[in-house]
């Protein structure tokens, strides 16, 4: 089970809710799967799924923070957290939806 693509994915930190949209590579074109997960599980699992995490020692990386968007959520983090998710829990995979 691994996450090809990911189709739209929203995340509302207020009410806990990570809504995701997206395929498995078994999938066909002509499906999609979607879920709602609590957003606090990424980070139970260990995983950071936006810049608000983020952390640089001084003088290790030149970045001007005020050009980071803090609510942007980082698409690799997200594919390796629902991998690794729907992997220990595939009861909770959600079913294919035609597209």
């Amino acid at each position: 089970m691994e996450i090809k693509e990911l189709i739209t994915f929203f995340v509302d930190k207020e009410v806990n809710i990570l809504d995701v949209t997206f395929r498995l590579i078994e999938d066909s074109e002509d499906t999609i799967r979607q879920c709602q997960i609590d957003y606090d599980l990424a980070e139970d699992y260990g995983y950071s799924l936006t810049n608000s995490n983020l952390y640089f020692p001084d003088n290790e990386i030149d970045l001007d923070l005020d050009e980071v968007d803090e609510n942007e959520v980082d698409k690799n983090e997200l594919i390796n957290f629902l991998t690794e998710y729907f992997t220990v829990n595939p009861d909770q995979l959600p079913k294919t939806q035609n597209y």
